[in-house]
This record gives C-alpha cells, structure tokens and sequence, in this order.
C-alpha cells in the first residue's frame, strides 16, 4: 500500500486559529439572529410603543419629605435617613397612566447594597394603599425595571417616589433621572442587561447555588447561553456539509506479473491544505506514462536507482472504487464554541462574586465576633437569643420547644442554632405540634414566635391552654416582639 499525497498533521497553533475564527464568526451570526428573533418575539409591544412618549423625572422634580438632602444642578442628592434609617423623596410630577409605560428606566449613583431603593406610588383605584417595587443596584449605570411583573401597575398614578432603607454607608445617594419608558427596543434590551447584571446579595442558598437573575426575568442567561451556543454548532455544521469542498477518496488495485498486489490511494480536501481537490480519473492512470509512474513506488530491486520505472504492459486493474464524504463535525472549533458560552456565562458569575466579596469585606473585616454579629442580616435575632441565654434561660441545658407559624421559617431555625448549647426542639407547626403537648415535663421552656394564634396563656389562672383538650400550668417569664417564652410548671 502506498499512499500519494497524505496530509500530515497541522503539529503549529494554525489550527488552533482557525478553529478560533470559525467559532467567533458564528458565535456572531448566532448572536445577530437570536437578537433578531428576542426582538421580532416582542415586535407587537415594541411597535405600539412607538406611539407614545416617554416621561422623565429630572432630580428637580423630587423634593425630600423625610431624611436630609440637597438638589446639585439637576439632580438630588440624599445626605442622611432619619433615626429609622429610612428616607422618602417624593416627586412633584405624577400623573399619567401606568398600564402605558411598562418599563422604568433610573439612574441611581452612590447607592450600595447596604441600602434598598423602592419604587413606590398610588393611583386612582388604590388611593389609600402605598405600593412598591424594589429596583434592582447595577453600579451607577442606567437601569431598567419591569413594572410589568407589578399586576398592580395599572390605571391612573396619583403619587410617586422613591423609599431609601438601610445603610448609606457614608456615601450620598444621588438621584438623576428616572424615566417611564414604553416598551421600545432600548427599554427591552436596557431591561434584559439590567437582570443579568443586578446584583445577587447573601441568601441562606448562596453557599449551594447562584440564580443569576432575579425573580420573573424576562429570559434567562442559562437558556441563552445554550441557545447561542447550540445555534452556532448548528451553523457551522451546515456551512461544513453545504460549501466546504468534499473529500474525495481514490482506490486502484492493480496486478503486476513481476510484483504482489499494490494499492494507490490519493486523498482530495479542501484547497490550501496542500491535498489535492479532486482525485485523477481512473482510466488516465492506464494512457499516461508519467501518471502511472507517480502511482507506483520506486523499487531498487527492479529498476536501480536513479532510474524512472518503466510502465508494466501486462498490468490490468482489477478494482477502482471512488468514494466522496462530507466533513459535517470539527472537533477543534465545536470545541471552542462551547468554551466561548462558558466563559462568557461564568464571567457573569464571577463579576456577582467580586461584588459579594467587596459587600463582605466591607461588613465583616476586622470585626470581633459580637460586631460580625451585629453586622450581619440576623442580628436582631442573634440580640434576642443573647438576651434569652443571659437573663432568661439557666446556665444548665434545658429542653426548649421552638413553635412558629411558619414550618421552616429562617428566625426559627437562626434561634435554634444562637440558643445552643440548650437541648433544642425545632419542628412541627402551630396547628400540627400538638400531640407534642404530651412530652412537655416540668422544667421545659416552650418559646412561641409570632404571630401566635395558638396556644392561649391566662395570666390569672396560669394556664397555658393548647387546644381544647390540653392545658398545662406554666409561668410567663419573658414577652419581646419576636415571641413569649414560658416555663412548664406542671402538665394536666
């Protein structure tokens, strides 16, 4: 067997390039057509969107009713919140139709993500009910809101503001514009970067998962990803099947009187990769010398070095097959395609990452413990079980029934672990704990969090009634606005 003309393996990084050309130029044209169709999807709001016009609030029609501020040219700048760390800036324009501008455009400096910014209004129909939407912190870029998610934007607004909570954190918070936008194409597409890019804080499932996007977002960045880079692979392999040249395979057998049986192959790829295009016709092998020359290898045994080998008359071909194959899949830039979404999905996430570090760094470095404490999202539920274990609770462990409304609500299971090291009941709810009731022995603590519908304590009688049937003599021994705690003295 010998083999004429057989490609040698690319050992350079030109393969690498061109792999890595292919792949961004349809990673692009998968981008253009999934932009085009995201947008034709939405074409029938975007085209009555064009017939009306947008409304913006400058700073200069904001006015602080509650906290301290100033206006700086046209924008408004917030100094400090009142001792309930809250501020409300209120605006002097508001009237127009909610249900026509479904989008909210603002751009929000100065905010961090120790403080909440809420949207709030009221309208005809609600006149005596103040309604919220929290806007998304993307830095100090320009932002938008879907107030399409709010079923109650609707009907005529009658007041507008913005509410400020939390922690400034020594930085002013400076309002600019905010702008009631219909939906057009730079609202849409403002909307969609906003939810991708909002920052996702500390949660209790941040330590096994990242949403990357907040709740009812218009698409998410996962799905895209896969779309953009399925569409692409799909691409690429018709452009290979469709336009790109064929192999082309060209097997002769042929029997010589004076050699065993010799096999000539001549393999055709694409032009530029040094093969030939095409393979020679099976019978101009047999009418030119020079052509039946090339096809057969020299041998020093029979023709002497130096020499041309001479044409075999009593040759005869015994077999000729062609075959032709399409290349449909390349491992190298299918490859690189994928690499392409990943990277550009887990930069997305590593960005959420750096801010969560920087949010945290500023909250919990060099702190004591207690401070990191008080620091952190639980304090309030960290001071009250401080407070229980200091002057409520014995030194010695005791048993200690946990009940709340809720089956798995977060103060309850906090409480549970700031209360150790007590022996620690947390489970079952108000309306499902009572066959509980027949464990209790004197000497326990049973603590409800409210709200508590259930059980019913008579402060003169001293009788914790739990139900119709069950009661128990028990001592009331603290009251706090998370719940009652009270002490078993006897069962029933």
């Amino acid at each position: 067997m010998s083999v004429i003309n057989k490609a040698k393996p690319d050992s350079s990084n030109r393969g690498f390039l061109r792999a890595l050309f292919a792949a961004i130029v349809f990673m692009l044209i998968s981008s253009v057509i999934l932009v085009v169709g995201f947008l034709a999807w939405h074409y029938p709001q975007l085209a009555a969107g064009t017939k009306i016009k947008p409304i913006t609030l400058t700073g200069k029609d904001f006015y602080i009713a509650i906290g301290k501020g100033d206006h700086e040219g046209g924008k408004l700048r917030l100094l400090e919140l009142d001792e309930a760390k809250s501020a409300v800036i209120s605006s002097k324009r508001a009237k127009f139709n909610a249900s026509q501008y479904p989008v909210v455009e603002y751009k929000v400096t100065g905010r961090t993500p120790g403080a909440t910014v809420v949207l709030y209004w009221r309208t005809v129909t609600h006149n005596h009910k103040t309604l919220f939407a929290k806007l998304h912190w993307n830095g100090d870029y320009l932002s938008a809101y879907n107030m399409g998610n709010e079923p109650e934007w609707k009907g005529a607004v009658t007041e507008l503001g913005v509410s400020v909570s939390g922690d400034l954190r020594d930085q002013p918070i400076t309002i600019e514009q905010i702008t009631f936008s219909p939906l057009t194409v730079k609202s849409l597409l403002l909307l969609v970067w906003t939810e991708w890019n909002a920052f996702e804080g500390w949660s209790q499932k941040s330590i096994n998962a990242i949403k990357g996007m907040p709740e009812n977002a218009l698409i998410s960045p996962v799905v895209v990803a896969a779309a953009w880079c399925g569409l692409a692979m799909a691409l690429y392999s018709l452009w290979l099947f469709f336009y790109r040249t064929p192999k082309v395979r060209f097997e002769l057998e042929m029997e010589d009187v004076r050699r065993p049986v010799r096999h000539a192959e001549v393999n055709g790829d694409a032009p530029g990769e040094g093969q030939h295009p095409i393979a020679p016709k099976p019978n101009s092998l047999h009418s030119s010398k020079g052509r039946n020359s090339d096809l057969q290898a020299p041998d020093s045994r029979h023709s002497g070095a130096g020499r041309n080998p001479q044409p075999s008359t009593n040759k005869k071909p015994q077999n000729t097959r062609l075959s032709i194959t399409r290349q449909i899949w390349d491992f190298k830039t299918i490859v690189t395609m994928f690499m392409i979404a990943w990277f550009a999905l887990d930069g997305k996430w590593q960005v959420n990452l750096w801010r969560q570090l920087a949010d945290t760094k500023y909250l919990f470095a060099g702190k004591s413990h207690h401070e990191q404490h008080l620091a952190a999202e639980d304090a309030a539920i960290y001071i009250y079980a401080k407070r229980l274990r200091e002057k409520v609770l014995p030194e010695k462990p005791v048993r200690i029934f946990v009940f709340s409304e809720s089956h798995r609500s977060f103060w309850r299971v906090r409480l549970m672990y700031y209360l150790s090291p007590h022996n620690v009941y947390n489970f079952g709810k108000y309306s499902s704990s009572r066959w509980l009731s027949k464990y209790f022995t004197p000497g326990d603590y049973v603590i409800m969090l409210q709200p508590s519908p259930i059980p019913v304590f008579d402060e003169k009688s001293g009788i914790l009634h739990w139900g119709p049937k069950q009661r128990f003599y028990a001592h009331h021994v603290d009251h706090d606005r998370f719940g009652d705690t009270f002490v078993i003295n006897k069962t029933n």
